[in-house]
């Protein structure tokens, strides 16, 4: 941990070093409307999903892993991998199954993706991992989260309510 001193009193402390992992539980809609290749996957009242306390307000983190366990216990047909697409703050309102698209308005929020591969089946989990990201992120100055919209590769029709389970891995630098 060092200090850093602004003059006039203020400190700031930082946290290099220290590591943080973040989960968001996404539960689908109640329904299997199929999704397409590029569609995002979110909840009855949105597509946006919020990692918090990934690291100290105004820091620099690097997003170093990422996992994805669904609770399936078969790869559904036509399952691939996933896009996880991150942001420094919210971006635009996305609800589940529009497709995925980066507006101009979000441009200087973002900050990047991991590409899972087509989730393995561990019985009564599918489970897919990314690590060595390295996506270098500022968070903002009264923020402590890392927004993310999770996108298909491959169109497959899910099961009502499923649930996906995300975590993030990321290190303050």
């Amino acid at each position: 941990m060092a200090v850093l001193s602004r003059g006039g009193g203020d400190t700031t402390i930082l946290n290099r070093g220290q590591g943080y992992r973040s989960e968001v539980v996404i539960t689908r809609p109640a329904n299997a409307t199929a999704y397409t290749a590029g569609d995002i996957i979110g909840t009855t009242s949105s597509a946006i999903h919020e990692f918090t306390q990934v690291g100290s307000a105004g820091g620099d983190v690097v997003v170093f892993g990422a996992e994805l366990m669904i609770d399936l216990s078969a790869v559904p047909s036509g399952m691939s991998g996933f896009r996880l697409h991150l942001y420094s703050a919210t971006p635009t309102a996305a609800s589940d199954n529009a497709a995925y698209d980066l507006p101009s308005t979000d441009r200087a929020l973002y900050g990047g993706y991991a590409d899972f591969t087509t989730p393995e089946d561990l019985g009564s989990t599918l489970f897919s991992q990314v690590r060595f990201i390295y996506a270098l992120m500022q968070l903002p100055s009264n923020g402590t989260s890392i927004f993310a919209q999770l996108q298909t590769v491959g169109g497959f029709t899910p099961t009502s309510g499923e649930v996906y389970r995300l975590r993030l891995r990321t290190i303050e630098v």
